[in-house]
């Protein structure tokens, strides 16, 4: 007996959530983790950030995660303030005491914290606190093209298209 489209389908959106919701966080492949002490500079961490091309990094304190200093820091808290980032500490901008996941927490229950939160980043540690990494949006939908390229590999639809430069 021939399969319809739509069991098809079916089978692949049972496929899809059986990932979503067994696969844990440490599985999915990982960028490089910047970790930087409270007494680093906020030009140092953000220098680190360009160069390794990565949202956010994680800021310790005798080896244990004390803060997070993201995208979103540096618009809110560094932009447009008079100070000094080759001297200012990044402890004085970063987001202190982040929300944390573990490496074996799932992806389905990230997403979820990540969209409830309005988090683009978050970072991983083990249960003694050290940072392990940081999970981040793009690396979670990069994990799905990657396990279902037939299905992201659509061709464009030009109706969706940006009509402007800016628009994404």
């Amino acid at each position: 007996m021939n399969n319809s489209e739509y069991d098809e389908s079916f089978e692949d959106e049972k496929i899809i959530r059986g990932e979503i919701l067994s696969m844990s966080l440490g599985k999915l492949p990982q960028r490089p983790v910047v970790a930087l002490p409270t007494t680093a500079s906020i030009a140092e961490v953000i220098g680190l950030m360009n160069d390794t091309r990565v949202g956010a990094a994680v800021i310790t304190h005798n080896g244990k995660l004390v803060g997070i200093f993201t995208e979103r820091d540096v618009l809110t808290r560094v932009v447009g303030k008079s100070m000094d980032i080759t001297t200012t500490p990044v402890e004085s901008v970063m987001t202190r005491n982040p929300d944390t996941l573990s490496p074996e927490a799932g992806v389905a229950y990230a997403l979820r914290k990540m969209s409830e939160e309005g988090y683009r980043h978050v970072p991983m540690v083990d249960a003694l606190g050290n940072p392990v990494g940081i999970i981040a949006v793009r690396d979670i939908v990069r994990w799905l093209v990657d396990l279902f390229p037939e299905a992201m590999n659509l061709p464009p639809n030009p109706s969706l298209e940006s009509r402007s430069v800016d628009g994404g």
